[in-house]
């Protein structure tokens, strides 16, 4: 079982939601409703899984 609260890397994110990483930074600048990154450190920066999880939610439910 996942923690409700896990952190995850960029290239986690990419492989979850099948595009490539640049495409994640991409779309955390451009589009308010996508997962926004939290900033851990200078060159550590990590997305709650389950921000990632109601994302792809949210999407779905828009399709039926």
């Amino acid at each position: 079982m996942q923690h409700q609260h896990q952190l995850v890397k960029v290239t986690t994110v990419a492989e979850i939601l099948d595009i490539c990483k640049a495409t994640v930074w991409a779309h955390a600048a451009k589009y308010p409703d996508f997962p926004q990154p939290i900033k851990m450190a200078t060159r550590m920066t990590r997305w709650k899984l389950s921000d990632i999880n109601d994302y792809i939610e949210s999407k779905a439910a828009v399709k039926h």
